[in-house]
């Protein structure tokens, strides 16, 4: 299944989280919507505003469709790979739909084809989705429409989001729930408590002396946790951070 994921009218409501990202690049639980996405799709085409296109046309691929069914997918849905899945397993039945959340259009199904017009925009993608008059699917797909939606969202779907990605991904089994890819480097004075969930450490990162790591916790490759820094549950790291 081809999907588009577009930035729509009411993206800059996410303010400031969105102004020098595109929506699908938002973290949330421990993955973006983009990367989520590209684990299910065969090819995602992306819509984002005119100013991040330079930096992020380059960062993200952008696939072109070759016409046929495409699902169209809000950048500022939530990245919950279960919803998501529900949303990619609709759009396989084959039958039009446009689901909403609030104001936007969250989802949308084209049995036919992407939309044609020229000169597809955020600001005009709404209206021309609208205007195909598709069929109202009852199930609420959620969207990131205000910062303060990322923290709620993550604390609903983070617990479940970690443990998936500790049972399904590559990882190195360090501990009990403790789960490390390559290049990590522990300091021996570094103490983890991964009772209530587990930890998982991306490629290159460094936890350094001393440092209190408590479960369900996520850090991003190449990040670093410096000296006698504790971070506690229910906490994701971005990559490249320094904690």
């Amino acid at each position: 299944m081809d999907c588009v994921i577009f930035e729509d009218q009411f993206v800059e409501d996410n303010s400031p989280t969105t102004v020098s990202r595109p929506a699908f690049d938002v973290t949330c639980g421990t993955s973006t919507l983009y990367s989520t996405a590209r684990g299910l799709a065969e090819r995602v085409s992306l819509l984002m505003r005119d100013y991040l296109e330079p930096v992020f046309g380059l960062r993200f691929a952008s696939d072109e469709l070759p016409g046929g069914p495409v699902l169209y997918l809000n950048a500022a849905l939530v990245p919950d790979a279960e919803m998501l899945s529900r949303a990619f397993a609709l759009a396989e039945k084959g039958e039009p739909f446009l689901a909403t959340h609030g104001r936007r259009v969250s989802a949308a199904f084209l049995p036919g084809g992407p939309l044609d017009e020229d000169g597809i925009t955020p600001e005009s993608i709404t209206p021309l989705l609208l205007e195909r008059k598709l069929p109202l699917h009852a199930d609420e797909f959620p969207t990131i429409d205000y910062p303060f939606d990322i923290v709620r969202y993550h604390m609903e779907i983070f617990h479940g989001a970690i443990e998936k990605l500790a049972e399904k991904g590559s990882y190195r089994k360090l501990a009990d729930n403790v789960y490390v890819g390559e290049g990590v480097k522990i300091a021996e004075s570094a103490v983890f408590h991964a009772d209530d969930g587990p930890i998982v450490l991306e490629d290159d990162v460094t936890i350094m002396d001393f440092a209190y790591l408590v479960g369900p916790l996520y850090i991003g490759r190449k990040s670093k946790v410096i000296e006698r820094s504790s971070v506690k549950e229910g906490t994701c790291i971005g990559h490249t951070c320094k904690i």
